[in-house]
């Protein structure tokens, strides 16, 4: 009996980063989530993730860079889905303790980040959260999934501003 090998070249070497975001972004408890309408993954194009999180009745668009995942947190701004740019200030997250995970005092002047310990600005700014707030600080085995999780949770209560744009 013979069997057959394919020797036909690789198109290109696989990405480790890129596959294990493939991978979590595929995980049935992110579909889930979606699905629940608590948050979920908008696009894809590698190393972006475009994702929302549910405020109330309308979602909250975030552009997470996800280079060097998971080693690195992804590093998450405010985004307009619809036109893929930076969420003004001005129609960021109200209320609840929105003010404090979009600092207008500290987030603007550190690429839009959030102020939470998921965040590689957040953390790269406050190295002692790595320690402090161990189980909310980002390590190498959370995933997007712990990140949207972290972002939804810290904005319950939270309203989006009249005009901000939802897109499901």
């Amino acid at each position: 009996m013979t069997s057959v090998v394919d020797l036909s070249p690789l198109d290109a070497p696989v990405d480790p980063v890129r596959l294990a975001l493939e991978g979590d972004i595929a995980q049935v408890r992110l579909l889930a989530a979606a699905d629940d309408g608590r948050f979920g993954v908008h696009a894809f194009q590698f190393p972006i993730v475009l994702a929302w999180v549910a405020i109330g009745s309308k979602h909250l668009g975030i552009r997470l860079d996800c280079g060097d995942y998971p080693t690195l947190a992804p590093a998450g701004s405010p985004w307009d889905l619809e036109m893929n740019i930076p969420l003004p200030v001005q129609l960021w997250p109200i209320n609840g303790r929105a003010e404090k995970v979009f600092r207008k005092d500290w987030s603007p002047s550190n690429r839009n980040a959030p102020y939470l310990a998921c965040d590689r600005i957040a953390l790269a700014t406050h190295p002692d959260w790595a320690t402090a707030i161990g189980n909310r600080a980002w390590n190498s085995t959370k995933t997007v999934f712990d990140y949207l999780e972290q972002m939804y949770e810290a904005l319950a209560g939270a309203s989006l501003p009249a005009g901000t744009r939802s897109v499901s």
